[in-house]
């Protein structure tokens, strides 16, 4: 029905004239009028037009479908729209078959317009009458029903409040209110105040809160609060209202129900008391505790896992990994790996494997998984903890390594002993051969040079046997510049051809109390890490001065004594270092190079060496821009002999040596040492040269000297192409590279006669003769 003032009628009349006089009178008292000729068309009207309140209906509507069949199909869907029949005679059966119909009413439609405009006026008013008859049904079924809600399957504290005009009028209590509160229904009765003075007032303005709402017709929900009961004790109950709402909106009772729900609050306590100890140990335990789905993503995170991973909040780690395996295993094989284990046990514990951090630096982890499963078997998630193990693997690391020194240490001690047996024959011989020589006696000079090398030899002994603990380093005046001169060469050995080596050494005599195996092993250590520093090649530079620290030296750079010291500077032009790495560079077992390519201990040892002998030492570096060691060490005014190398009688020959060699230098002393003992030399300065060279000249050449690395054609490539000409063709090895670079060319040094650069005289000139004699 229409809430507007003017209502819509829809006049269903065939007949022309009539249904035009009929919208006159209708419209002329204020009605809006819509008509349809016939039934089928008011079905459509119906259907189509919203806000139709009332229906006048001829009820023969000719040939087509009439009145009261129109009436019924429309009220299949329409019921609440009231229909007023026309007919142009009251008969019996006419009026008897309307009203099985509808209740509105019958007009004749020659009874005026008074009667018509009567009858629709009335028919509206029993419309009314029925909706508020309906609306009461409704509530009452509501009511009904709200109540049968209450007592099913409640046995608890039941009350009703009456309201008139907005205030309570009346209470009343079910018995069950003595079993929750400890007071009787008559009580309560007799206390119309009772059901706010058992709350205890510090609840009181949440309860008046409450009630303020339900009596302004708010649809509130339950509220839990503390109630003191007759006897004293203190319990939680919870109060649920139930609003009833006549037809006008307004509150006129509401039902409530209050239930003890001091146990239920008890064991909800009790879990809260237990989530926070989990929370607590959740959030600050030190291992890292994880779920996981079986595709590899995180469910639940802790703090601890976290911090581990470099990740700054367990929220953003697990939004931001979304695959395990490639985002945080370094080998993402060993995922596949982990589950395969897991999913085939149920459980896995110390799993060890490195894995990656946000910002992408690694650690080693140690993981302890189960799986959980659903009631059919299926894998629901993975937990478990993750400890970050990177120390301990460290000093796992740290052990091995002292135990390695320690036996090589032991070894170095049985080699120091048996070494100075040798010695002792060697000095003891050649002191008696010295003292049988008269002072003019050409070979004297000789004699003095081997016994000097077997002193120097015997020095070396002792820092053998001060390595392996078995004997004090002895300090004694050395030449620093002799020692870099004498060292130099064998720093050959360990450079790589595309690194040179320079020296700029002092004028001055540069003396100082040290051990010279000890500075030695400062210079090789030193040029070890250079040489790793320059993958690619470069300079390394070794300068000696003398410097004076003064007091103002001392105070400008925070260390030093005063005095004369003997500075030994060491520089690359390799990768540099930053200043995190700078500031570990002297740490035992720190180093940056890849597992099994470096033991951390060489500087280390450098900077035990240096303070030995009360020296000082500093790095300089830049990323990018190579490294220089100082290294100060005290003065001394003594001056070292100077001795000379010592030469051999050795056996001449007469074959043709076809010398393959780039460098110009090696070539010339080569020629030079072998034309002196008889040899024929030819040369090559290549590898394509070599093969050339060979092969005009195969029926002379004896021997072949061949460079492991060379440009054109290496060594190795030589070897091939001559072998498949002169399988019985001798060749001789030679490289400055040492023994792992020598295998990667391809030369197996078990295989062939190899003499490592640099070459001695008396050494190369005998290993020739080996190779030549078979």
């Amino acid at each position: 029905m229409s809430t507007q003032e003017q209502k819509t009628i829809l006049l269903v009349e065939d007949e022309a004239l009539l249904s035009t006089a009929c919208e006159k009178t209708l419209q002329k008292y204020g009605y809006k009028v819509i008509t349809a000729p016939r039934g089928e068309k008011a079905i459509e009207k119906v259907r189509t037009t919203p806000g139709i309140d009332l229906i006048l209906m001829d009820v023969n509507l000719g040939k087509c479908m009439d009145g009261t069949e129109t009436a019924k199909t429309i009220q299949k869907d329409h019921d609440d729209i009231p229909v007023v029949f026309l007919s142009s005679h009251k008969e019996k059966d006419v009026v008897e078959k309307t009203e099985k119909i509808t209740s509105y009413g019958y007009v004749v439609k020659d009874s005026g317009e008074t009667v018509l405009i009567a009858s629709i006026k009335m028919a509206f008013k029993l419309y009314e009458a029925h909706r508020r008859l309906k609306e009461r049904e409704g509530a009452l079924r509501a009511s009904e029903d709200r109540y049968r809600r209450i007592t099913e399957g409640l046995s608890d504290y039941l009350y009703t409040v009456l309201i008139e005009d907005g205030r309570v009028v009346q209470t009343t209590h079910n018995p069950a209110c003595e079993v929750v509160t400890g007071y009787t229904a008559e009580e309560f009765a007799s206390n119309p105040y009772l059901w706010i003075d058992m709350v205890p007032e510090q609840e009181h303005d949440i309860i008046n809160e409450h009630v303020k709402n339900i009596l302004s017709g708010k649809n509130i929900s339950a509220i839990e609060h503390h109630i003191v009961r007759k006897d004293g004790s203190i319990v939680w109950v919870s109060d649920t209202p139930i609003l009833k709402i006549d037809s006008q909106g307004i509150l006129i009772s509401y039902d409530g129900v209050i239930k003890d729900i001091t146990e239920h609050k008890q064991a909800e306590e009790k879990l809260l008391q237990a989530e926070k100890r989990y929370r607590s140990i959740f959030e600050n335990v030190v291992e890292g505790i994880f779920q996981t789905t079986p595709e590899g993503r995180f469910l639940i995170v802790n703090p601890s896992l976290a911090r581990i991973y470099g990740h700054d909040s367990p929220e953003e780690m697990i939004e931001t990994v979304t695959d395990i395996g490639k985002q945080l295993y370094v080998n993402p094989d060993e995922r596949n790996e982990f589950l395969r284990i897991l999913h085939k046990k149920g459980l896995v514990t110390g799993f060890e494997m490195q894995l990656k951090r946000k910002d992408g630096s690694t650690f080693w982890a140690s993981i302890n998984a189960r799986c959980v499963y659903d009631e059919n078997g299926n894998i629901l998630y993975h937990e478990g903890t993750s400890e970050d193990i990177t120390n301990r693997k460290h000093l796992e690391s740290q052990l091995f390594q002292s135990q390695k020194m320690e036996a090589i240490g032991t070894l170095a001690g049985g080699v120091a002993h048996d070494f100075n047996n040798i010695l002792t024959a060697i000095m003891g011989f050649g002191g008696i051969l010295q003292m049988d020589m008269q002072e003019d006696d050409p070979s004297r000079a000789f004699v003095d040079e081997i016994l000097a090398s077997s002193e120097r030899a015997a020095n070396l002994t002792y820092s053998l046997l001060a390595f392996s603990r078995k004997q004090q380093i002895t300090l004694k005046p050395l030449g620093i510049n002799d020692c870099v001169k004498n060292t130099s060469k064998l720093l050959k050995r360990f450079l790589t051809e595309d690194i040179e080596l320079k020296k700029r050494l002092s004028r001055e005599t540069l003396v100082i109390m040290g051990d010279a195996t000890q500075i030695d092993q400062i210079l090789i250590n030193l040029a070890v890490n250079a040489r790793d520093a320059m993958q690619m090649g470069g300079i390394l530079s070794i300068e000696t001065n003398m410097i004076t620290l003064d007091d103002e030296f001392i105070r400008m750079h925070g260390y030093g004594e005063p005095g004369k010291y003997v500075l030994l500077s060491v520089s690359d032009t390799g990768h540099g270092m930053d200043e995190a790495t700078k500031a570990r560079i002297f740490d035992p077992f720190f180093t940056t190079k890849v597992v099994g390519k470096g033991t951390g201990l060489g500087l280390s040892t450098v900077y035990g060496i240096v303070k030995q002998h009360n020296g000082y030492i500093t790095v300089y570096s830049e990323h990018g821009r190579g490294t220089t060691f100082r290294i100060y060490l005290p003065s001394v005014d003594i001056e070292k002999e100077q001795k000379a190398s010592p030469v051999h009688n050795i056996q001449k020959g007469s074959e043709t040596v076809l010398i393959a060699e780039d460098d110009p230098g090696i070539r010339k002393f080569t020629r030079e040492i072998l034309q002196r003992y008889g040899y024929t030399i030819i040369e090559a300065i290549d590898g394509e040269e070599a093969v050339r060279t060979f092969m005009e000249n195969r029926n002379r050449i004896g021997l072949i000297i061949l460079d492991v690395v060379m440009p054109g054609k290496n060594g190795k490539e030589v070897y091939d192409e001559i072998v498949k000409t002169d399988p019985g063709m001798k060749f001789l090895f030679t490289s400055g590279y040492t023994r792992d670079i020598m295998l990667d060319k391809g030369i197996r040094e078990d295989a062939v006669d190899f003499i490592p650069k640099p070459l001695l005289p008396d050494e190369l000139l005998k290993k020739i003769r080996d190779v030549l004699d078979g």
